[in-house]
């Protein structure tokens, strides 16, 4: 008969907690932004860049199944300097219109907050001062049956004129490609796909060139027709005066 080893015990152990890691954990998701399902069976992660740039601005709208709350709990290294918030998160209750559950700019450690309906939004913004460490997250579903408030979905369908984000906001066609995140995400968002043409100093003088000669020719063709035009206009002056003059001779 076998006997069961500590070192077989201890690796059997292991494997086994490394075994329920992987089946109950799910790896953080990071970046800026993203339109997020919680699961009622798993803990799901998320964290804003790490060392995020100056001027971060990053919206997540996270959704749980039927009849189930978003409960998300915060880890944040905020800064506060003179009263004044530079970094600062903002949690809602659905929406940016919906109410306010927290706004910060104190670091805070494992805060839980807890919607009343199926959605939550998270809202993270920094300055142009400084980076740290920034936000992370951990969020599920927690049932509540017929308790939950029954509020109507987030999720509006953009109109023609509005841009259709990533992570379910809508903001104007208008500021598309404007060098500023109004997404509030970084995928499928409003400053994808905005590269255009390197616009380089020889490449300008190059289209500068090729304007200012198609503007020469232009102008050039302008006066030839004018001149041209005048031309004739004088010559058949000059033939019916003298057809007019010939007619009185005769």
């Amino acid at each position: 008969m076998e006997y069961i080893t500590s070192q077989s015990f201890k690796t059997v152990f292991i494997k086994g907690i490394y075994f329920i890691f992987v089946c109950f954990m799910q790896p953080v998701v990071t970046g800026c932004g993203a339109f997020l399902g919680a699961s009622t069976s798993i803990t799901n992660n998320l964290a804003s860049p790490g060392a995020y740039p100056n001027n971060t601005r990053c919206i997540w709208l996270i959704e749980a199944p039927t009849e189930h709350r978003v409960q998300i709990t915060i880890t944040f290294k905020g800064e506060n300097t003179n009263s004044q918030c530079p970094d600062y998160i903002e949690v809602r209750d659905g929406s940016v219109l919906s109410t306010l559950l927290l706004s910060t700019c104190s670091s805070t450690t494992s805060l839980i907050k807890l919607s009343t309906a199926r959605w939550l939004w998270l809202f993270f913004k920094s300055d142009y001062n400084g980076a740290n460490s920034g936000l992370t997250a951990s969020y599920s579903a927690v049932y509540a049956g017929a308790s939950i408030n029954n509020i109507s979905s987030p999720v509006a369908k953009c109109r023609s004129h509005e841009f259709d984000c990533s992570n379910k906001e809508c903001i104007s066609m208008s500021y598309k490609c404007d060098d500023y995140n109004d997404c509030g995400c970084t995928s499928g968002c409003d400053e994808d796909d905005c590269n255009g043409l390197d616009m380089t100093l020889g490449v300008m003088y190059a289209i500068g060139s090729c304007v200012a000669l198609i503007v020469f020719v232009a102008i050039c063709m302008g006066v030839y027709l004018f001149e041209r035009k005048f031309h004739w206009a004088h010559i058949k002056k000059l033939e019916s005066s003298a057809k007019l003059q010939n007619g009185r001779g005769k």
